[in-house]
C-alpha cells in the first residue's frame, strides 16, 4: 500500500471510528478538538498499516498509545533547551539564529 493510499484509508477510518472530537458550544472545533483528532489519526494510521502502537524508530522506543502528553510549544522549548523562547525568538531558535545578548 502506498503512503498516499494508507493516509487516505486512515482518514476514512477516522471518520468511521467514534472519537471524542466534537465541536465546542460555538459550533467550531478548537485546539483541544484538533489535538484529539490528530491523536486519533495517528492511532488509526498505525492500525491501518498493521503496526503496533509500541514500536521503535531509528533505535528509539516510540509509544503511540493514547492519551498523548499535551503541552504548549513554548513550555517544551524551555524543558528541552533551558531557553525561554516565544514569538520571533522561537522562530529564530528553530531556524538556528544565535541568541542575542
Amino acid at each position: 500500500m502506498s503512503i498516499v493510499s494508507a493516509i487516505y484509508f486512515s482518514c476514512s477510518l477516522v471518520g468511521s471510528v467514534k472519537t471524542s472530537v466534537s465541536p465546542n458550544t460555538s459550533g467550531n472545533a478548537d485546539y483541544e478538538d484538533m489535538m484529539q483528532l490528530t491523536q486519533d489519526i495517528v492511532v488509526v494510521s498505525a492500525m491501518a498499516a498493521n503496526r503496533p502502537l509500541e514500536t521503535s524508530y531509528e533505535g528509539e522506543a516510540v509509544n503511540l498509545t493514547p492519551p498523548y502528553r499535551r503541552e504548549r510549544m513554548a513550555d517544551l522549548v524551555v524543558e528541552y533547551t533551558g531557553r525561554q523562547a516565544v514569538g520571533l525568538a522561537l522562530a529564530d531558535f528553530v531556524h538556528g539564529v544565535p541568541p542575542q545578548g
